[in-house]
């Protein structure tokens, strides 16, 4: 501790040591409750710390399964882009024959025309 000046009386040096060890004491005080205070939740930053590192690790999954999701999406995008494909095919393919089926009827009428105005030349002769 500092020496006082020596103009100070001994009552104020009394003075000034109390404030000093008051002071003091109360530093130790609040050291001592710092360290009861680390103590008490050092339980609790560990276990928080390992909720934190769970919580890293769900997170890794959910990131590893939103890019299994995307890899999927792109596979059934293909799929369908091949469904349109097939179906764009299959269209025309049924356009064809419903030209080949118009076509088949468009003869047989032409046929029984034919047979009908046969019929009729004949029965004039």
């Amino acid at each position: 501790m500092k020496k006082l000046p020596k103009n100070v009386d001994e009552q104020t040096k009394d003075r000034v040591e109390a404030i000093f060890e008051d002071v003091n004491s109360n530093f130790k005080a609040f050291g001592e409750a710092l360290d009861l205070m680390r103590d008490v939740f050092k339980g609790e930053f560990l276990e928080l710390g390992k909720k934190v590192d769970k919580n890293i690790e769900l997170t890794d999954g959910l990131r590893l399964d939103v890019c299994g999701v995307g890899i999927r999406l792109d596979e059934i995008n293909a799929e369908i882009q091949s469904m349109k494909n097939e179906i764009a095919e299959l269209k025309m393919v049924l356009s064809k024959r419903a030209d080949v089926d118009k076509v088949s009827n468009l003869e047989k009428r032409i046929l029984k025309m034919e047979n009908f105005l046969r019929v009729k030349f004949e029965a004039s002769k």
